[in-house]
């Protein structure tokens, strides 16, 4: 990572240098990545909580984009009273074959078992094709997500549009496929292929909340 970018995480990352992070000019997405990785492997009790996810055998999971831009943005702007003690932790999971109508309700009461004494209150989204209530509805045109990367894919903010995973070996994959000069930017960007004005809109309010001159449309 060149000293740049490098010198705009401070050893505990809390202060990022949001104009260089944000301007494809001056980082590469390669380098955002880096940083985002060290800024959640290092965010307390994350690393500990996707260890827990990760032994329960969750299919198909990632830490998605809610929880990823709280973490971003309190980087960038510092953290907001409004948080308080518990950060959300947002997991999305693909399980497609739904046989028992109380499967999520018990991965919920596991992953609260787990995650008892963790940072974060947990939510979580089957975004199975099965669901009542997918995280994202299809268009007419659109069939259900495959998987819980496409769900990701079709985010209705490019923002927001990112999704982690704790690997073996303690490995973050990231999935960003709109890459994260947004995400540092705190620009809020319509997703053009799946759009939804609305909930656009209802993140805008969310994060505007928090950080009232910061968040971008």
């Amino acid at each position: 990572m060149p000293q740049q970018v490098a010198d705009t995480v401070s050893q505990e990352l809390t202060l990022l240098d949001q104009q260089i992070l944000a301007d494809p000019l001056k980082s590469s997405e390669d380098e955002r990545r880096r940083v985002l990785s060290l800024l959640l492997l290092t965010h307390p009790g994350l690393l500990s909580a996707m260890k827990g996810i990760r032994s329960l055998g969750v299919a198909d999971w990632r830490i998605s984009g809610r929880t990823i831009g709280l973490i971003v943005g309190s980087a960038l702007f510092g953290k907001p009273e409004q948080l308080g003690s518990k950060l959300p932790l947002h997991l999305s999971y693909f399980e497609g074959d739904k046989s028992s109508a109380g499967g999520d309700l018990a991965l919920l009461r596991n992953l609260q078992l787990v995650l008892e004494e963790s940072p974060f209150s947990i939510a979580v989204e089957n975004v199975g094709p099965l669901q009542s209530v997918p995280l994202l509805e299809s268009g007419p045109n659109q069939p259900p997500p495959s998987c819980t990367d496409e769900a990701i894919l079709r985010s209705p903010v490019q923002a927001l549009a990112v999704g982690v995973r704790l690997e073996a070996k303690n490995r973050l994959s990231i999935f960003a496929p709109y890459g994260l000069a947004c995400l540092f930017a705190m620009k809020f960007i319509e997703n053009p292929v799946h759009p939804d004005e609305a909930a656009v809109k209802q993140e805008m309010r969310y994060f505007s909340s928090l950080w009232p001159d910061q968040i971008h449309g």
